[in-house]
């Protein structure tokens, strides 16, 4: 009944709070209910409800205030007791750890008894071992138990023995000429017994080895597999290896020299020079690079000469300018182009100039050679390009429709009467059509924008005295 008494006091601080402001909602309409013209209680009644309101209100708050003391003093009893009982607890717990720890004492005396047990166990099965040989068993039990049994003279024996066993592998290794083997083997003893000297003894007994399978291939002509085996780091500065390594690579020089000769004498001079470039100073490999290319010019001169003379004047006039200033090479060029002055045209490059065809330069009346630049050359083709503007025309005199290249005046022109007046039949015979614009082919045609920006970029058009 009287449990949580706090709480119960601010619950009826609540209630008295909201009985006080329903009352004086219920007065105020009573007020209203009975006001009239003569007795006016409409004020009255507002009084009430707002006066009774504030008045509920206010009045709880000491009610609610006095239980919420009690409540929090009751809570702070309850957590009061809690502590007491902690603490309570705690003693009877620090009372039990005493005793606590007496029982660990004596079961850590017990775990070493039992481990001082297991130990001599272990220990006389690690000697049984020994006994039977199994030194890597009987050390890796020792060392298990090392911390509670002294085991370090038994352990050194082991060791001893193991470092014996090892060395008698090796030995019986070496005997057999395993040496690479029993080098490794010796590696790991190096301070038992005369391990050190027994490893040193297979190293050499290793680079006697090398060394006769290097000899062999030297006897055996394979020069350049037994100058490598000599440049071994193995066989470095073993007896006469390094001696051995240099006559190896003065062999090969020689058979390599001998086979440049034979090349030579069979008159592969191009393949000769070739080798004979390959060994750099050794002997007269120079000289007979001079003399292999000698007989490569003197070669290719008969062999123009020989064209020349079969009726072949362009192909030996082409080998003749290969051969540049080789004996008369030149001479027989010049003598070529006085007997076919045509071929000449053949050795045109862009930016040479010729003359080919005639007409009016200087005034109406004679016709004088054209000069003509070369714009460009493929194969036996030049496209070329008069050094000066020969004629003033119109490129369409009645302009209707469209104008175009194919139905300009000046291309009808060009490829009528020019081409009549200015060239021979057999010049205009010599002059290739061109496919231009718009599907037409002409022999002779204005340049187009792209190729005046290509070709004649930096060029000046000059008229002629009668195109002026």
């Amino acid at each position: 009944m009287f449990d949580n008494i706090g709480g119960k006091i601010k619950k009826l601080a609540v209630i008295v709070c909201w009985l006080g402001i329903v009352g004086s909602v219920i007065g105020a309409i009573a007020l209203w209910a009975s006001s009239n013209r003569y007795n006016d209680m409409t004020g009255i009644g507002f009084a009430v409800l707002i006066g009774g309101c504030l008045f509920s209100w206010i009045g709880s708050f000491a009610t609610y205030a006095f239980g919420e003391l009690v409540e929090n003093s009751a809570i702070q009893a309850g957590e009061l007791g809690v502590l007491n009982q902690k603490q309570s607890e705690l003693n009877k717990a620090l009372q039990g750890s005493k005793d606590q720890d007496n029982l660990l004492k004596a079961l850590l005396e017990a775990q070493q008894k039992t481990n001082e047990l297991l130990s001599e166990g272990k220990y006389n099965a690690a000697m049984a071992m020994m006994k039977e040989g199994k030194f890597e068993e009987a050390l890796a039990t020792f060392a298990v138990i090392e911390s509670v049994v002294d085991c370090a003279e038994p352990m050194a024996v082991c060791r001893a023995a193991l470092r014996d066993r090892a060395y008698d592998e090796a030995v019986a290794l070496m005997q057999a000429g395993e040496y690479e083997k029993a080098r490794d083997a010796f590696k790991d003893i190096l301070a038992h017994k005369d391990s050190q000297a027994l490893r040193a003894a297979c190293i050499q007994a290793l680079q006697e080895q090398k060394y006769q399978h290097a000899l062999s291939l030297m006897t055996s002509g394979q020069f350049d597999e037994a100058a490598r085996e000599f440049s071994d780091s193995a066989l470095m500065g073993y007896q006469d290896s390094i001696q051995k390594f240099f006559d190896c690579k003065n062999a090969v020089k020689e058979m390599n020299y001998q086979h440049a000769l034979g090349l030579k004498n069979c008159g592969n001079y191009q393949e000769a020079a070739a080798a004979f470039e390959k060994l750099g100073d050794y002997e007269d490999a120079g000289a007979q690079i001079i003399a292999c290319r000698e007989a490569i010019m003197e070669s290719r001169y008969r062999a123009a000469q020989q064209l020349l003379e079969n009726g072949k004047a362009q192909e030996a006039m082409e080998a003749f300018l290969e051969l540049d200033n080789y004996r008369d090479s030149k001479a027989q060029v010049q003598s070529i182009f006085a007997a076919h002055p045509e071929l000449k045209k053949l050795m045109l490059a862009p930016g040479d100039t010729l003359t080919f065809g005639n007409y009016m330069i200087e005034n109406g009346f004679s016709r004088q050679p054209i000069q003509w630049q070369v714009l460009a050359r493929e194969e036996t083709r030049a496209l070329l390009l008069s050094q000066y503007a020969l004629d003033c025309r119109p490129y369409k005199k009645i302009i209707e429709g469209s104008v175009n290249w194919a139905t300009s005046d000046i291309r009808a022109w060009l490829n009528k009467a020019f081409l009549e007046t200015a060239f021979t039949p057999e010049e205009q015979a010599e002059i290739i059509a061109m496919d231009i614009l718009d599907g037409t082919n002409d022999k002779i045609f204005l340049l187009s924008v792209g190729a005046a920006e290509k070709y004649a970029k930096n060029l000046a058009c000059q008229p002629t005295a009668y195109a002026t």
